[in-house]
């Protein structure tokens, strides 16, 4: 036991070494970081023209993020919300490049992890991680959208169908759950998507639950750390960005880390996916030929008289 535990961890230090998950984090970080402030340029054009109020936006953000890293982008929406016109289109190229190559460097660690060489264009591969940012933020819009409507919604079910308003209060009353969720379900598609080989999304589930324990346990501590010592003034508004930094940095170390888990578990969930599947080509091949039997196509045989298939396709006891 003891021999095996040793063995997994040295396995598990050898991988970290040799994908260099620490310069992928780093990497992905810088860049994130980079993002974040044409991100903010971005809403502060566009929310003007709308009838929404900011307030429902940092209020769903401190669901998810740390309390300092909300009062970084709040103190930077007030800055930038005077910025009008061209910035528009030209944020929106800054924030396709900037943050699509933060998730080119999720992409590339993704391979090294699961041992893949990418042999494909590094341009295609730069298109696709801006395809997956623009995903990224169409979720974020929905999210925000939907927490926005959210009152307008209550009301409007508790009008019309009182039965469903319940529900919706609900989910509003334990939102943390469903954000836990969302963020796991969100993790599994990014190890399923990110990686050039084939992987099985149902086989991302270990990975992805330590990475949104990771993250919710990160923002936790640094929250209150910050909290704690109560940084305030020049010097503390540049300390708390450096703590963002350092923050996002460990989030996404330990995304990697979720990924490098999921290796391990992986042939077990490859193994049990052929045995399902060969399962249902024994049991398809058995329908076929009994209603080729009883439309006296094909002659029955042995096999045929028991009534089903062997017990090895019931209980996928393959190799």
């Amino acid at each position: 036991m003891i021999r095996k535990t040793a063995g997994f961890f040295k396995r598990f230090s050898t991988i970290v070494n040799d994908a260099q998950v620490s310069t992928y984090a780093a990497s992905a970080s810088f860049f994130s970081i980079i993002a974040i402030f044409p991100i903010i340029i971005l809403f502060a054009n566009i929310l003007p023209l709308t009838n929404l109020n900011p307030d429902y936006i940092f209020k769903f953000l401190k669901d998810f993020l740390p309390g300092f890293v909300v009062k970084i982008v709040n103190d930077a929406y007030s800055e930038f919300s005077s910025f009008r016109g061209v910035l528009i289109s030209i944020t929106s190229v800054m924030i396709l490049w900037t943050a699509g190559s933060g998730v080119w460097s999720m992409m590339n660690g993704m391979n090294a992890i699961n041992g893949v060489k990418e042999r494909r264009n590094w341009l295609l591969v730069h298109f696709i991680a801006t395809l997956y940012t623009i995903i990224f933020l169409v979720l974020i819009i929905f999210a925000v959208v939907f927490l926005i409507l959210g009152n307008k919604m209550y009301k409007a079910l508790d009008k019309n169908f009182y039965g469903l308003s319940i529900v919706y209060l609900v989910i509003n009353r334990f939102r943390f759950i469903f954000i836990w969720f969302f963020l796991l379900l969100m993790f599994m598609s990014m190890y399923t998507a990110f990686s050039s080989k084939r992987l099985l999304f149902h086989a991302q589930f270990p990975g992805a639950l330590i990475s949104s324990i990771s993250w919710t346990v990160i923002s936790w501590a640094y929250s209150k750390f910050i909290d704690a010592v109560g940084l305030n003034g020049v010097y503390g508004t540049f300390a708390t960005f450096i703590f963002c930094f350092f923050w996002l940095y460990w989030t996404m170390y330990f995304i990697f880390i979720g990924a490098i888990i999921n290796t391990f578990f992986e042939p077990y969930f490859v193994k049990e996916h052929k045995n399902k599947l060969e399962r249902r080509r024994i049991v398809k091949e058995y329908k076929v030929r009994q209603r080729l039997i009883k439309k006296g196509l094909i002659p029955p045989d042995n096999s045929d008289l028991e009534d089903g298939p062997s017990p090895e396709a019931s209980s996928g006891r393959y190799e």
